[in-house]
């Protein structure tokens, strides 16, 4: 009941958690601009808290004030698997997870000019992902994650970021379920709609 009252209010109770990262970068300093509890669509945002919380999802980054907020809510939501979302009259995300619900079916009767594509690339032989150590006083360390069903030496690899990262068994995790997307996601499709025919809403 505690963390409801406190999420209704725009704040929740774990600081690590990206959904917490995200409110409070949306109404704290960091805004130019900050918006009030009332322009944040606190259930969506609730719904990701206790899905980052499921995950183990978390985010511990100071930002410099510099830092241009729309960056700033991209690397948060990330974090979190998701990407940040304003509707024009609140903020919210949508979460990279499977949903039961069929929005749309985007058919020649209602799309033009589909367009399909796929990357083909040759995948390194590891990720190597720099972070603070959370588990060794923070200091700069280094994970290396071998590619999925990469055997021998490690001769080949590639450098990614995990903003906000600091736990080295999340780093891992993490750096997999990228291998995995850049595996099983090549493709990008896209189609247009005319106004009167769009009627699905991203994510």
């Amino acid at each position: 009941a505690m963390a409801t009252r406190l999420a209704e209010a725009g704040e929740l109770p774990n600081t690590s958690n990206p959904a917490a990262a995200y409110v409070k970068a949306l109404t704290g300093p960091c805004n130019p601009y900050p918006v009030s509890a009332a322009s944040i669509d606190m259930d969506a945002i609730n719904d990701w808290y206790a899905f980052c919380q499921a995950k183990g999802l978390k985010y511990d980054r100071l930002h410099d004030a510099a830092e241009n907020l729309g960056e700033m809510l991209l690397a948060i939501c990330a974090a979190g698997r998701a990407t940040p979302r304003h509707d024009g009259v609140r903020w919210s995300v949508v979460i990279d997870r499977p949903d039961d619900m069929v929005i749309d079916h985007i058919s020649p009767r209602n799309a033009s000019d589909f367009q399909w594509s796929r990357t083909y690339f040759e995948p390194p032989h590891a990720f190597r992902v720099p972070f603070f150590d959370a588990t060794n006083d923070y200091k700069p360390a280094e994970r290396i994650v071998p590619w999925p069903g990469h055997a021998g030496p490690i001769d080949r690899t590639e450098q990614i970021e995990m903003p906000g990262k600091t736990d080295p068994a999340e780093i891992w995790r993490e750096a997999r379920r990228r291998q995995y997307e850049l595996i099983y996601r090549p493709d990008s499709y896209r189609a247009m709609q005319s106004g009167a025919a769009r009627v699905a809403t991203r994510g």
